[in-house]
C-alpha cells in the first residue's frame, strides 16, 4: 500500500462527477489544502494536480 503524505496542495481547480454510485459532483479550489487520507488517496487516484506538503503546519 502506497504511503501518503500528510497533507496535499491543489495546484489548480479540480472536480469530477462521480458517476458509479450516484454520489455527485466534487470540487476543490486550486491552492485548497487538504489532509483528510481518504481524500487525499481519491485526488490521487483521479490524477488531481497536487503537490505534497510534508510539514502542514
Amino acid at each position: 500500500m502506497e504511503t501518503l503524505p500528510p497533507a496535499v496542495r491543489l495546484v489548480s481547480p479540480f472536480s469530477f462527477v462521480e458517476q458509479i454510485h450516484n454520489k455527485g459532483r466534487f470540487d476543490w479550489r486550486g491552492g485548497e489544502v487538504v489532509t483528510n487520507p481518504k481524500t487525499i488517496a481519491l485526488l490521487k487516484e483521479r490524477g488531481a494536480p497536487i503537490e505534497e506538503i510534508h510539514d502542514p503546519a
